[in-house]
Order: C-alpha cells, then sequence, then structure tokens
C-alpha cells in the first residue's frame, strides 16, 4: 500500500489532505486499493 499517510490522515478525520495524498499517489502510477477510496468516499467530510 503506497498511500499509508493517505490511510493515516483518512483515521485521524484529517479528510480535506486524504484527497491531495491520494492525487499525488495517483499522479506517481501508485494503484489505491478500491476498499480504501470507497471507505473515504463515504466518509462523513466534515471538515
Amino acid at each position: 500500500m503506497k498511500h499509508n499517510r493517505a490511510v493515516v490522515r483518512f483515521y485521524k478525520r484529517n479528510y480535506k489532505s486524504v484527497w491531495t495524498d491520494l492525487n499525488a499517489a495517483q499522479d506517481l502510477g501508485y494503484k489505491v486499493t478500491p476498499d480504501f477510496l470507497d471507505a473515504f468516499r463515504n466518509a462523513p467530510l466534515d471538515n
């Protein structure tokens, strides 16, 4: 899993930074786990 920082930020509820990290990982050619993307998309994005 090459998007570890995004996972940590997700669990800390720092959702704004998660997309930044995910986009950067994908731009570098890393595959983001579909399960994580689904969990993030379904998270309450309140911050």
